[in-house]
């Protein structure tokens, strides 16, 4: 199940970021030392190019700003210059609870 979850994320996301009516800008954060890349192809999906890895993170309940969550990852910003990157148990992501993880700060690269 697990790879065909991958398999099929990864055919999703390589459709989403080719497509010309849906390609997404990419842009470059510093998560405290660590690069990566993140773009917004629809307002309900980020896709993170993490440590040689496509994350697919679905848009989650937010009290304010705008949160991703999915494959143990919260992405939690307010506007485009910088959000806040958590690890996020399965079941907290599951059942909508925030990350205990207190996370790193991502800031644009420009």
């Amino acid at each position: 199940m697990n790879k065909l979850f991958s398999i099929s994320t990864i055919a999703l996301v390589f459709s989403l970021i080719t497509a010309p009516a849906l390609a997404a800008k990419t842009d470059t954060y510093d998560c405290e030392g660590q690069k990566i890349r993140v773009s917004f192809p629809n307002e309900q999906l980020a896709v993170m190019y993490y440590s040689d890895e496509i994350i697919v993170l679905k848009e989650a309940i937010a009290a304010s700003g705008a949160r991703y969550v999915g494959e143990n990852f919260q992405n939690w910003g307010k506007g485009k210059g910088e959000f806040n990157l958590a690890t996020i148990s399965e079941d907290d992501a599951v059942n909508g609870r925030v990350a205990e993880d207190k996370g790193r700060t991502c800031k644009l690269v420009k």
